[in-house]
């Protein structure tokens, strides 16, 4: 069964439970009713269902923040497109040192062949390791924050979808700030020396910055700080990923109409040598269901658009594609299959755009165990 929370000599105390393998598929909490097409700071709405025809979203959708006025129309920021640049050809990649001492500038470090062999992370582990998902679903009167419905729908695809990819599943469920905090100080304390990597996904209201317990706000630095390098070195050179279903914003996004040719924008070519060191925010993932400033939307009946498709794209492609082209995935998939549906005018036919920001130094795969390239799971 999923956690709980109790206090016991005036600290909070959070009951670890790890994921259920079968569930009751949409369980919410209990004890609270919310119509289902509740709209954040806006009046009555209907709810329905999904067109099955485009996938785009058709009922109610709401906001996942709190946002007590829509009346300010919103401006559309018209970005000039950044002008191309020509990937470097492939031999300046690879040319040896002897061949470019006369071209290549000299402070400037060398791409090694053992940087250019060395470009997956190791999860060949004993342990995949431990997923978190803390689900924030209703909220203490002084938050003033509305009840997020279907976030059972949520938690129980995600959790399925992570322990397929074998991770250890555990849910917490209406936690406080204090208890997430307290969550994260002893997960960074724990011995991740026999696991691949980490992965945190909290699911709540939000703004700016912040994510809400069940007591009002906090810093989304709390969540991910514990487990830098110089705050958890069992984690060192491991990934860390985390992903936040919530607003960082009250703006709406109008969409565009667009072209159909695609635009590709090449990397920028980076230096290197070998280090002693390692940056403490090196290895971090973090995926985000709307950029800084905008709002996410959540069906009243199937779910978060983000974590739905988060889970479509990890059920398909988890086992065999590299995690951030599963990402590009998921932005695609949100902003091209959903489109808000809502009586209130202002609030219909808007659209999300799912974002992610990565520090991770090596591609990362969630492959089986024992499949090829991973080592067969030892058996106790």
């Amino acid at each position: 069964m999923p956690s709980t929370a109790h206090v016991k000599d005036g600290q909070a105390v959070l009951a670890v439970g790890v994921w259920p393998r079968q569930r009751l598929h949409g369980q919410g909490c209990a004890g609270t009713s919310i119509a289902p097409g509740h709209l954040c700071g806006s009046g009555n709405h209907s709810s329905g269902g999904r067109n099955t025809d485009d996938d785009t979203m058709t009922s109610e959708d709401t906001f996942e923040g709190y946002a007590k006025t829509f009346a300010r129309k919103l401006s559309i920021r018209r970005k000039g497109s950044a002008s191309k640049q020509k990937m470097p050809s492939p031999e300046h990649l690879t040319s040896s040192r002897d061949e470019d001492d006369n071209q290549e500038d000299p402070s400037r470090p060398a791409l090694s062949t053992s940087l250019l062999a060395d470009y997956r992370y190791d999860m060949s582990h004993y342990r995949r390791g431990t997923a978190v998902l803390i689900n924030i679903a209703t909220f203490e009167e002084d938050a003033d924050m509305p009840t997020r419905l279907s976030t059972g729908t949520d938690v129980d695809g995600l959790g399925r979808a992570l322990e397929d990819l074998g991770f250890r599943v555990k849910l917490f469920q209406d936690s406080t700030c204090g208890q997430i905090k307290r969550l994260m100080h002893l997960l960074s304390k724990e011995d991740h020396s026999d696991t691949d990597c980490l992965l945190i996904a909290i699911m709540s209201h939000g703004s700016e910055g912040e994510i809400y317990g069940t007591d009002g706000p906090m810093s989304t630095r709390e969540i991910t700080t514990p487990f830098r390098g110089d705050n958890c070195r069992s984690l060192i050179g491991k990934p860390k990923l985390f992903i936040f279903q919530a607003c960082r914003g009250g703006m709406v996004d109008q969409g565009v109409a667009i072209d159909r040719h695609d635009i590709d924008e090449p990397d920028a070519q980076i230096g290197y040598q070998a280090a002693r060191t390692i940056p403490v925010e090196a290895d971090f993932l973090m995926a985000y269901s709307s950029p800084e400033g905008y709002a996410s939307w959540r069906n009243a009946t199937s779910g978060a658009w983000f974590i739905q498709s988060l889970v479509r794209a990890f059920e398909a492609y988890g086992a065999s594609w590299e995690v951030t082209r599963i990402l590009t995935l998921v932005n695609r998939m949100v902003a091209l299959q959903y489109e808000s549906l809502s009586v209130n005018t202002f609030m219909t036919r808007k659209k999300q755009m799912p974002c992610f920001v990565s520090t991770l130094t090596k591609e990362l795969y969630f492959r089986p165990k024992g499949a090829p390239g991973e080592p067969a799971t030892k058996v106790e």
